[in-house]
This record gives C-alpha cells, sequence and structure tokens, in this order.
C-alpha cells in the first residue's frame, strides 16, 4: 500500500542495525522496504504519523498479562501532544481492558501470526479481529488491512474485553488441539492400534478437522503456552484446562525419554550434534524448545555436545553456554545428529552412517 512507515524502539542496537538496513527478522523479512525508517526518539518518529501501532511485550506473572508498558507507551504518546489513531496490538488481559480503554481513540487489533510465518500471516490472515468503541476509528484500522489480496477474509468486530477474550480462546484452543492428538496417538499405541491411521480417520472427520491435530512436541515459544495458563487462571478451579496443560508437560518427558534412549544405545559418553535450538524455524526465539530440553538432559548426563541453529548470530549471546558451530563441524564431530527443529538448511544431510534422530519422526 505504500504507506510510509517509522519505527520507534528503546534499544539503540535494534534500532543502529535497522537504520542500516539490516533485518533482525531475516527469515520472515530478507530485506527491509525503502518507505521503514527506524527512530530512537519518537517524538521523531511521530512526525506527520496519522496512526500508531503498539506492539511491546505483555508477558506473564502469576497468571496474568502484565500491561505496564502499554500503560507507559501511552502516557509517553500523551505528554508528547499525540491524539490520533492509536492501534495496540500486543496480546491483552481481558481483566485489565477497562484501565487501558479508558481512552476512546484506542483500538484492539491483534493480529494473528506464527513467528516464522509473519509476513504471509500479515497478508493472508485467517481473520481480523477489532475491538474498540469508535466505529471510525474501527473503520480505519479495518482499511488498513487493505494489503491483504484475500478480500474474503473474516471481519469480527466488537468491544475490546471479547476480542481480548477471543484472542486468549484462540491461542488456548489450539494448544488443546495438539494435546488432544498427542492423546490419542498414546492411548491408541497402548492398546496396540496403528495411532497413524487412528488421528487420520479422527481428523478426516468434518466436524474435527486436521488443523493443529498433529501429534509431536507440545507448544513452544513465547505466546501458545503463555496464553493456556493466562486462560486457566481466568477461572482455576476449571480443570480442563489443566489436564491440557498436563497433557503437554507428558508428551514433552515421553519424547525426551525416547531421545535420551535412542542416543544411550550409542554409548555412555557420546558425541551429540543438535541441530535448532529456536522452537521454531525463522525464528530467534527458544522458550520451550525441544533442541534445548535435549542439550540439558544431555548436560546432566555429561555428554559432550555441540549446537548449531541459522539463527546463531542472534540468540548466541543469549545463551553462552551453547557452543555453536557449523553444520559442516557439527556432522563431523558428532557420533549422534539429533535434528531438533526442520530449519530448511538441515533437510539434505551428508550424514554417512551416523545415527539421525529426526524429532518429527518420533511422533509415531
Amino acid at each position: 500500500m505504500r504507506h510510509t512507515v517509522r519505527g520507534h524502539d528503546q534499544n539503540k542496537k535494534l534500532v543502529k542495525k535497522l537504520k542500516q538496513g539490516i533485518s533482525t527478522a531475516p527469515w520472515d523479512a530478507p530485506n527491509l522496504h525503502p518507505n521503514f525508517k527506524a527512530f530512537y526518539h519518537l517524538e521523531k518518529a511521530l512526525i506527520d504519523s496519522q496512526a500508531v501501532f503498539i506492539c511491546v511485550p505483555t508477558p506473564e506473572r502469576g497468571g496474568w498479562l502484565l500491561d505496564q508498558e502499554i500503560e507507559t507507551v501511552l502516557e509517553t504518546l500523551k505528554s508528547l501532544g499525540w491524539d490520533g489513531l492509536t492501534v495496540i496490538v500486543s496480546t491483552l488481559d481481558p481483566r485489565g481492558i477497562s484501565s487501558i480503554f479508558e481512552h476512546q481513540n484506542l483500538v484492539y487489533n491483534p493480529p494473528l501470526v506464527r513467528l516464522g510465518h509473519v509476513i504471509h500471516d500479515l497478508l493472508f490472515p485467517s481473520m481480523l479481529l477489532i475491538g474498540g468503541y469508535n466505529p471510525l476509528n474501527m473503520d480505519k484500522v479495518q482499511a488498513l488491512w487493505n494489503w491483504s489480496p484475500d478480500s474474503t477474509v473474516l471481519v469480527f468486530r466488537a468491544d475490546p474485553l471479547t476480542i481480548a477474550t477471543a484472542k486468549l480462546a484462540i491461542n488456548a484452543t489450539l494448544s488443546s488441539k495438539i494435546a488432544w492428538a498427542n492423546d490419542i496417538i498414546f492411548r491408541a499405541k497402548e492398546v496396540g492400534a496403528d495411532a497413524a491411521k487412528v488421528l487420520q480417520i479422527v481428523t478426516t472427520d468434518p466436524r474435527i478437522g486436521a488443523s493443529y491435530m498433529k501429534s509431536g512436541a507440545p507448544p513452544a515459544g513465547p505466546c501458545i503456552p503463555r496464553d493456556l495458563y493466562v486462560w486457566h487462571s481466568l477461572h482455576a478451579q476449571m480443570d480442563l484446562v489443566y489436564a491440557v496443560s498436563q497433557s503437554h508437560a507428558g508428551a514433552k518427558t515421553r519424547l525426551l525419554d525416547r531421545v535420551v534412549s535412542e542416543i544411550k544405545a550409542v554409548g555412555s559418553k557420546p558425541k551429540v550434534a543438535i541441530l535448532g535450538i529456536t522452537y521454531n524455524p525463522g525464528t530467534t526465539d527458544y522458550t520451550g524448545s525441544i533442541g534445548l530440553g535435549v542439550y540439558h538432559r544431555g548436560l546432566a548426563k555429561g555428554w559432550d555436545m555441540v549446537v548449531c541453529d541459522p539463527s546463531h548470530e542472534l540468540i548466541a549471546t543469549q545463551l553462552p553456554y551453547l557452543s555453536f558451530v557449523s553444520v559442516e563441524a557439527a556432522l563431523a564431530y558428532a557420533q549422534v545428529i539429533v535434528v531438533a527443529t526442520e530449519w530448511p538448511e538441515f533437510q539434505d544431510l551428508d550424514s554417512g552412517d551416523k545415527l539421525v534422530i529426526w524429532i518429527k519422526g518420533l511422533v509415531y
């Protein structure tokens, strides 16, 4: 749509990279658009702007999503004389909506995106969620989504409390579907059935569907596990959400146990290369990742380990205890190769006769 976009951040190193044209999400956006400019000083970013989008962390603490950073940004905008359209895209806790939306110009527009697929999911959204009290401002936000080539996308407009609750419910439901798929696989195997066929049959039923009904590693990353916990805290006496979280914990334990069992067959002190530390290809987030889980299991057992991840330049300083090496060095070093995250760089490995464990291949 050729808008001029100005980005502001308080991280000077990040802003410097962006000013140099260096993308900090090279897999999602390898090239920065020439209409994008980065600023460290918010007042400069606001010059001639017609709308402000707020995308700051809302971390979970004690079952709540904290909105202090949202409030800080709103106060700063007020102090700078900003009274234009302001759109919050960060995930909000329904219980804090009333205090935030005292500002009538605010619109809540949380996008439904997956890290590693952000550009695609913004271009082809599964739906639009728009919350507010001012219909004209909600119209403006909806019009901004004209960048999407999909003119049939569903749009849901409601009050901010309803949209905030729906956003959490979506992620909690996705988490539940993964837990149920793992439960089906586990119980089918327990009785000796063809577990993969059972799951295929279940997901072919149009009343159920196959989306997110896939067994494997439980959800990881910064959003879905957090949102499930917050959803549970809305009414902690309900046991269903707790059962889902316990199911995820059990699935992860079983998965890691199986990896350890296969590696132990090589010897008591194997050399292990873990390919993939981020929880998903195309991201720099490693929250709850299987790769880190394997590493910590191996550390406790005294294994010699190296790790490889295409995002290592962006995450190595956060994980100084890991020995990052290239794919070639990892293959040359290890007796056992664990492919924990399916980055494209790992698809055609020349591993010779070494044991290669594909985490995805352990699903069944």
